[in-house]
């Protein structure tokens, strides 16, 4: 694994920023993409199509209070292969990485004529959440992030 910021900790709030504190509906890692949740004030890990609203600055059980960053930069890591300069979104993690995120694809501009059902171009789901700072070689690299909340 490479990390483009060896000199930061997954999951750090780096320089300004904005952070809120929400109860956590379940056991959060430091680093964890999180949405909010049904219950007012809180909050879940994100998985692949979710809006991520923030990022867990700090390990917590559930129903515990966590720090979350809604706007500002951090570190984290990668679920594949990103380019600097990359809108990124929420996947669902996987063992080999503490928070997934990747690349947002986007389609192409123009008309397109379809002449069949079966020719859908392919559509991703999930919101973008941030912009990639550094890039990520393959899964499980750290790499910094702005994170804008929005989701």
């Amino acid at each position: 694994m490479a990390d483009s910021a060896p000199e930061f900790l997954t999951g750090q709030f780096i320089g300004e920023g904005h952070v809120e504190t929400f109860t956590a509906n379940a056991a959060l890692t430091k680093g964890d993409l999180v949405k909010i949740a049904t219950a007012d004030r809180s909050v879940s890990v994100t998985v692949t199509g979710d809006r991520a609203n923030g990022v867990a600055l700090k390990t917590v059980s559930a129903n515990q209070q966590v720090p979350v960053l809604v706007l500002g930069k951090t570190k984290l890591l990668a679920g594949g292969a990103i380019t600097r300069g990359s809108a990124i979104k929420a996947v669902t993690k996987t063992a080999g990485n503490g928070v997934a995120v990747t690349a947002v694809r986007t389609l192409p501009a123009g008309a397109v004529a379809v002449t069949s059902t079966a020719a859908t171009p392919p559509v991703e789901s999930g919101i973008g959440c941030g912009l990639a700072l550094d890039s990520a070689a393959a899964d499980g690299d750290g790499f910094l992030v702005l994170f804008n909340g929005i989701g």
